[in-house]
């Protein structure tokens, strides 16, 4: 939508507004994560990244069809399956290594015999 409704002098300055926005937003949300200390402000915090996720995508959903310009469909052809194919292993090795460092992951991986200590 950028790319069509901005001009094309000014369309780094919507891009650069657009993750700058985007940007603070993921900090504003890992910081109120941040306050789920007890199990009652966990579910005060789900009850309002529900809530935040309802009214956006109920901004979506109000959008015209007339926002974006027709498009001609997805183009695949076999030329194109391959990169894309390497590109969604390498996104899927990313997020399983991404997965490792998350606390729950330590505990998963001391119960494991290969991993144990013992």
């Amino acid at each position: 939508m950028l790319t069509e409704s901005v001009p094309a002098d000014r369309r780094n300055c919507a891009f650069g507004r657009y993750s700058l926005i985007g940007g603070l937003a993921t900090a504003a949300g890992g910081l109120a994560g941040g306050f789920g200390t007890t199990p009652e402000r966990i579910q005060w915090l789900f009850l309002l990244f529900a809530a935040i996720g309802i009214v956006t995508a109920e901004i979506i959903l109000s959008l015209s069809p007339h926002v974006e310009s027709p498009s001609p469909g997805p183009v695949l052809s076999r030329i194109s399956i391959g990169p894309l194919t390497g590109l969604a292993a390498l996104f899927a090795v990313d997020a399983f290594g991404g997965g490792l460092g998350t606390p729950g992951s330590h505990r998963l991986l001391a119960s494991c015999p290969v991993w144990s200590r013992d």
